[in-house]
Order: C-alpha cells, then sequence, then structure tokens
C-alpha cells in the first residue's frame, strides 16, 4: 500500500505534521512518498497512477487554504484514474487558533467524480504572526509541548486509520466559522500589502528572494519588493536575519515580537 503526500508549509507546522505522518505510516507498513508543493513535481502522473490514497497537508491562513495549494490540488482534477475509481484522500490541517477551513473547503476543489474524502484531522500549533500590526502573545514552550503531544496523537490515530481502510473526518469549528471565511480570505489575499522591505536593513543577502514559495520577492531598481503573488506565508517576515521584513510598515523589535522558526521543541517527541 502507499500514501502519497503533497504539503506546503510556510514556517514549518506543516513540515512537521507531514513528517508525522510519514513516520506512522512507514511503523503500519505502509509506502509514504512525500513532496513540497513548492518544488516542482515531473512525476505527477506515475505517482497517482500507483498511490492508493493522497495526502493534503497545508496550513490554514484566513480561515482558508494557501492560495498555491488551491491552484495545486485543482491541477490534480487533469489526471484521470485508469480504474475510474476515485482516489481516496486524506487532509491535515495545522493552524493557531481555529480552523475555519476544514475538509470540506478542499473538496471544492477536486473533482468529486475523481476524488472521495476518507480523513481530517486539525492540528493546533502556534500562530506564526508576531508584529506591531498583528500583535499575537508568543507561545510558551511548556504550552506549545502540549500543543505537539496532541497534535502528534491526532496524526498516530489517523495513520492508524488509514491503515486499518476505515474513514476518519475529525469535527471541527469550521462549521461555525464559515461565514467569517469570506471576510478573513480577503484580508489574506491583501496581505502582501502589508507587507515590505526596510532598505536601510536589508543587506541584499537574498534569502527571502530564494526562500519564497511563490516567488513573490523580486529586484526592481535595486530594491527587493513584495509583489501580489505573495501568500502571506511570513516565512520571509520570520526568517530575516536582519529583521528587515516590516509588517505593516513597522520594524518589530524581535525581543518584544519574536520570529516563529517552526517546531522546534522535539523533546516531546521520543515519547511516540
Amino acid at each position: 500500500m502507499t500514501i502519497t503526500t503533497f504539503y506546503f508549509s510556510g514556517t514549518g507546522n506543516s513540515k512537521w505534521a507531514a513528517n508525522k505522518l510519514q513516520e506512522f505510516l512507514i511503523r503500519k507498513g505502509i509506502k509514504n512518498d512525500v513532496f513540497s508543493i513548492e518544488k516542482q513535481i515531473n512525476e505527477i502522473p506515475d505517482l497517482l497512477a500507483s498511490t492508493n490514497g493522497i495526502a493534503f497537508i497545508f496550513p490554514v491562513y484566513g480561515m482558508n487554504i494557501p492560495e498555491n495549494m488551491k491552484g495545486f490540488m485543482k491541477s490534480l482534477n487533469n489526471f484521470k484514474r485508469k480504474n475510474r475509481k476515485k482516489w481516496p484522500f486524506f487532509v491535515i490541517t495545522t493552524f493557531g487558533y481555529v480552523d475555519g477551513c476544514g475538509p470540506y473547503e478542499v473538496m471544492r476543489q477536486l473533482d468529486s467524480k475523481q476524488f472521495r474524502l476518507v480523513g481530517y484531522t486539525g492540528l493546533k500549533m502556534a500562530n506564526n504572526i508576531c508584529t506591531p500590526a498583528s500583535y499575537n502573545e508568543p507561545i510558551i514552550e511548556e504550552e506549545f509541548e502540549k500543543r505537539l503531544v496532541i497534535a502528534t496523537a491526532k496524526i498516530q490515530k489517523l495513520a492508524s486509520k488509514i491503515s486499518n481502510g476505515k474513514r476518519k473526518i475529525d469535527f471541527g469549528m469550521y462549521f461555525f466559522v464559515g461565514p467569517f471565511r469570506k471576510k478573513m480570505a480577503k484580508m489574506v489575499e491583501n496581505g502582501f500589502n502589508k507587507l515590505s522591505i526596510d532598505e536601510k536593513r536589508c543587506t541584499k543577502c537574498m534569502l527571502c528572494v530564494n526562500n519564497c514559495p511563490v516567488g513573490a520577492i523580486v529586484s526592481k531598481e535595486g530594491k527587493l519588493v513584495i509583489t501580489s503573488k505573495c501568500v502571506a506565508c511570513m516565512r520571509c517576515y520570520n526568517n530575516c536575519p536582519t529583521y528587515a521584513v516590516l509588517h505593516g510598515g513597522q520594524f518589530a523589535d524581535p525581543q518584544k515580537y519574536p520570529r516563529y522558526k517552526g517546531p522546534v521543541f522535539e523533546s516531546v517527541h521520543h515519547k511516540y
């Protein structure tokens, strides 16, 4: 049995989840091929022809799916399964406060004649935005460790259901916050307007340019500019070595507004 995982991770949460799912599937004797959608995947037709199921793992931005993941999902509708059976698919979302997206928003991107939802779980991790313009209290290590323990258990349970061929869709807040999704999605869509680069602090190390998952940061007239391709993943903001990426045009003192570096508290992992 083979499960193919496609994930997008802005600052590390979803990548962590993808690695965890792979770990548990392998323990169950299931082959798991894992691919980041920000890298070119040339063998999609062969992967889909040989897989028994597909897992999508991504962060929830503004109660919605990141635009690059949406586009990737829609592109899979171009591939047809030879035996005319539907591909079973699983969804894992990561979020800081509440998952206003859930699995059914994914179903809107995929052709229901080709794909069948059989599994979903949402993982409350840590918010990756801590700025003067959008202040979120940084999560303390002890609390984050608790969240990682719960998230790990959820992934393990989903992997068990996958290995047993059983359906598992967790109930979530996405049923209640649906009406706010359009408003929140619009805020994220315009998120790039809040991000800019401080010329005085920028050293042109090009780390942000080289690591932007959607190629949204370009050089114009000797200046680095964040374009409308931005999906507001905050990778550039959280990883700039000189803190030159601004949110809302304001410099954020890293002592007061710490940058999120992903799930780095690894001590709890050895419990599983």
